[in-house]
């Protein structure tokens, strides 16, 4: 039978094993603009900024001046 402080060895390196893992934080979705997607935010070229499109509009292209 395993000793007893065998086991709390063995329970000690998991506990320790779970600890160390780095869970994604939540909202840390930036994409390559650097827009959080959960949030809604995406890219829009014309403007050359994130938006969230319910809030403004993106036009198709950039207009001709």
């Amino acid at each position: 039978m395993i000793s007893m402080k065998v086991m709390f060895v063995i329970m000690f390196l998991l506990v320790l094993l779970v600890g160390c893992s780095n869970p994604q934080i939540v909202g840390d979705d930036r994409d390559e603009h650097g827009c959080i997607g959960t949030a809604g935010y995406t890219w829009c070229e014309a403007k050359q900024k994130c938006l969230q499109t319910w809030e403004e509009d993106c036009p198709a292209s950039i207009p001709q001046k």
